[in-house]
């Protein structure tokens, strides 16, 4: 180390390897925990629809129904039009992402390639008309639709 190069300590890499490590694994075990109490309403639904009416609120709780009954998904299809909700649901949908998209794109084009002194109010006016909540504008919606015969 004469030839005027300078000796630089090495770092203890396995510590910080290892703590990286504890890291990750705890990130890890929070995700998994996460994930578990999110899924549980739907596995809980999953299996209340698989069970007889009498054991659906059985205390203690029973996860898995001691009797599969897959009648209870063909009395639904027979009882319920839902191909017909389906259908109906995934058209409203489709029209409704149709429209968004292309009122977003002309909204943002024109924020984008349009400068004046109005650009920072109206910005604001249509980040607010998007964080009002869809259940304040859901009866004046079905008034506007019950109008005009929908």
């Amino acid at each position: 180390m004469n030839n005027g190069q300078v000796a630089v300590p090495m770092r203890d890499t396995n510590k910080q390897h290892k703590s990286r490590l504890v890291l990750l694994m705890i990130k890890y075990i929070l995700l998994i925990g996460g994930t578990i109490v999110f899924m549980l309403p739907l596995v809980w639904t999953l299996s209340g629809s698989l069970k007889p009416n009498g054991e659906i609120f059985t205390v203690p709780i029973q996860w898995i129904p001691e009797t599969f009954m897959w009648q209870n998904y063909i009395n639904m299809l027979s009882s319920f039009p839902m191909v017909s909700y389906a259908w109906n649901s995934m058209i409203i949908v489709a029209f409704n992402i149709i429209f968004v998209l292309a009122s977003s794109f002309f909204v943002a084009y024109g924020f984008a390639r349009f400068k004046s002194p109005l650009n920072g109010p109206l910005f604001l006016i249509v980040l607010a008309t998007m964080m009002i909540p869809e259940q304040v504008t859901l009866v004046p919606q079905f008034l506007l639709f019950s109008e005009l015969g929908g």
